[in-house]
């Protein structure tokens, strides 16, 4: 019996990894990808023009502090999400319009697995390109400064990239969510996350921790963007480890939500 049940899940877990191997390799062909792809190479260009420009007018900021405006601007509030988006909200719904999730559930494997293999493939994805938008730059601009400030700051890209990773895991969840409860799940996360997201977390007091952003910024190790009004109103921090807890748990919920909502739902194909 136990070997029966053992075997079982070992053939769910290889027909999961089948499904995951086959979604990341329709994620790679697609136009979107190379979209996100120039999208991720941004915070790259943005540093290489910055060592033009210091070269040809002697800008006083160091790379360093560049790299941080960086990441407090372009990185956590706009590739962050704009990748979590476009790969958390698709990558189910990719499905339906391609009307192949018929020839999915009909493959040996339970809902919860085709689930999970999704969101590990958009997971995955967004990490890699996350990654690269957060490296690359600071490669660039920690070499303009010294040689030896590459490995002096290691820590604080080490920060940096566990921030992209907690956060691109649970955007990726929120908007798998928002992929299988609601229609055109693309718009609903752009506006979600870039109107919601970037104003509420300026708010103080309790409505801010109502946003992902809030959490992710409390652990970030660089300073918040804001506009003058709004940096007025000076937000306070949740704790290190408050924060990273909340971001897992959150995380956790919205796929357990994910994964009830897909088995008592009827997706209409036609």
């Amino acid at each position: 019996m136990l070997e029966a049940v053992r075997l079982s899940h070992k053939k769910q877990l290889n027909t999961a990894f089948i499904i995951f191997r086959m979604t990341v390799n329709n994620i790679i062909k697609t136009r979107r990808t190379l979209f996100m792809f120039l999208i991720s190479s941004s915070t790259l260009l943005v540093a290489l023009l910055y060592l033009v420009l210091r070269e040809s007018d002697n800008m006083g900021i160091s790379g360093y502090a560049f790299f941080a405006y960086i990441m407090g601007t372009l990185q956590i509030r706009g590739i962050l999400l704009l990748l979590s988006v476009f790969y958390g909200s698709t990558v189910f719904s990719d499905e339906l319009d391609r009307k192949t999730l018929v020839y999915l559930q009909s493959r040996p494997v339970s809902g919860w697995s085709l689930l999970l293999a999704k969101y590990f493939s958009a997971f995955a994805i967004t990490a890699i390109f996350l990654v690269f938008s957060t490296a690359a730059p600071y490669l660039v601009l920690m070499a303009a400064d010294s040689p030896a400030d590459i490995i002096k700051n290691l820590d604080i890209l080490g920060i940096d990239l566990l921030v992209m990773l907690l956060g691109a895991a649970a955007y990726c969840a929120l908007m798998l969510m928002a992929s299988i409860l609601l229609k055109k799940p693309v718009l609903w996360g752009l506006t979600f996350t870039l109107l919601w997201e970037n104003t509420v977390v300026n708010i103080p007091a309790l409505i801010n921790k109502f946003t992902l952003l809030h959490w992710l910024q409390s652990i970030f190790p660089h300073p918040a963007a804001t506009n003058k009004f709004l940096s007025l109103l000076n937000p306070k921090p949740s704790s290190v480890q408050t924060s990273i807890t909340m971001l897992l748990i959150l995380t956790v919920i919205f796929i357990l939500i994910s994964g009830f909502a897909y088995r008592k739902k009827e997706f209409k194909l036609n």
